[in-house]
């Protein structure tokens, strides 16, 4: 089925084909360019200005009678095959061409055919790297850590610079036999406050003072044999805090371990967001 879209490419190849078989005809068909040289001008050329007074221009383009034209002998012998080849060979290119169109075609990236962990995994294509799989939601039961179930845990509402830089966080910590589970990624300002509200043991930030609701700070914690192990108390767990804020460095990160109140496993993005308005305009 022809398609609209190929008006733009079908047009012009027809335009070419026809000024290509007018040239053809005018100029070396033989029958025509023959009995042209052999008529004298007055016959070939007629005075369309001949009812009026004033000189014919000099620029006038000369208007050719064709009396000898009939169609009985324009399609005679070898001249209609020489003639009908170079048509029948480019009318097959475009066929062809345009034959080709319905079995090349790009599919969309739609919305509804990417799910929120694929699109980090597209964006991390050119490194490779994967967001890890999500943790049973028993693993985040009964810690010390106070309403840690309910917290967001999605990659995709992470800033997505961000979010690259804490999968090659997240790389560098495996290899070093040291695995972090993510414990929350993005903040809506209403559970900021509420967590405020438990006191400064907690968190001294509420509402859109954390980079939390920009996507650009996470929590993490260690994880061994399947169980997180967040208290530093543990001499592993201490460890593995102490790579974490070695590799976050390195990464250009900023680790909450060198705050006034440790945030051992807290890490964020190094510039600030511009205006709290932008928290809103990064979730999907």
């Amino acid at each position: 089925m022809f398609r609209t879209t190929m008006l733009p490419i079908f047009l012009p190849l027809v335009t070419i084909l026809a000024s290509l078989t007018w040239v053809g005809w005018r100029f070396f068909y033989p029958s025509h360019s023959a009995s042209n040289r052999t008529k004298p001008l007055a016959e070939n050329v007629a005075a369309p200005w001949s009812r009026f007074t004033w000189p014919r221009p000099k620029w006038a383009i000369p208007r050719i009678s064709l009396p000898h034209l009939a169609l009985p002998t324009i399609f005679k012998g070898r001249s209609m095959f020489w003639l009908a080849v170079p048509i029948l060979l480019v009318g097959l290119t475009v066929a062809f061409t345009l034959s080709l169109s319905d079995h090349h075609q790009l599919n969309d990236l739609s919305r509804t055919g990417i799910g929120p962990e694929d699109k980090v995994s597209i964006i991390m294509g050119e490194e490779k790297l994967l967001a890890p799989a999500p943790l049973p939601p028993s693993t985040f039961s009964g810690t010390e850590i106070p309403n840690l179930e309910t917290a967001n845990r999605e990659w995709s509402r992470l800033d997505l610079n961000f979010a690259k830089t804490l999968l090659q966080l997240f790389e560098r910590m495996q290899s070093r036999q040291y695995p972090l589970a993510l414990l929350e990624g993005y903040r809506s300002p209403e559970r900021q406050d509420m967590l405020a509200s438990k006191g400064l043991h907690v968190t001294h930030a509420r509402a859109f003072q954390s980079k939390h609701q920009y996507g650009l700070a996470a929590d993490v914690a260690p994880i061994r044999n399947g169980k997180l192990v967040i208290s530093e108390r543990d001499p592993w767990a201490a460890a593995a805090y102490k790579v974490l804020g070695e590799e976050a460095a390195a990464l250009g990160l900023v680790w909450g371990g060198n705050w006034a109140m440790n945030d051992l496993g807290h890490v964020e993005w190094r510039t600030k967001p511009k205006a709290p308005q932008q928290a809103a305009l990064t979730r999907p």
